[in-house]
């Protein structure tokens, strides 16, 4: 599995402010205001605006991996920095399609929960949160 280069928006650019805006407004009306986790996920939109930066893992052939299940199954042959990054981008991947595309889960030929996927963007957040635990200084 690799990981291609993010393509970026830049950090003044317009939609970073409304992304921002909005999301905080989202937020609000479930009395959340935590503005580094607003900041998140405003950024993550804004990042995933770019369908490359949605499907940035690729197998060994540089196909893009657009299932999770086979996201998951790249992992084993990571180096520990390339296996951090690849499993941060399959929590922020769940994330995006279970906040904004949950009937995608479920449309498909071969239908997937959306618990699969929160319980699948839970583990690879909490494994890149103990890598940075244990990694050294």
């Amino acid at each position: 599995m690799s990981l291609e280069r993010r393509r970026q928006v830049p950090a003044d650019h317009p939609i970073r402010k409304m992304f921002r805006a909005l999301t905080e407004m989202s937020f609000e009306q479930i009395d959340l205001r935590d503005r580094e986790l607003i900041r998140y996920v405003a950024d993550l939109l804004v990042e995933f605006m770019h369908v490359d930066n949605l499907f940035r893992l690729r197998d060994q052939q540089g196909r893009r991996l657009d299932h999770l299940v086979d996201m998951l199954l790249d992992l084993h042959d990571q180096a520990p920095a390339d296996e951090r990054e690849a499993r941060k981008h399959i929590g922020d991947y769940t994330l995006f399609i279970v906040g904004l595309y949950p009937e995608s889960l479920t449309r498909r030929r071969r239908a997937v929960s959306p618990e699969y996927y929160i319980a699948q963007g839970k583990e690879a957040y909490l494994i890149v949160a103990e890598m940075d635990r244990t990694k050294p200084t």
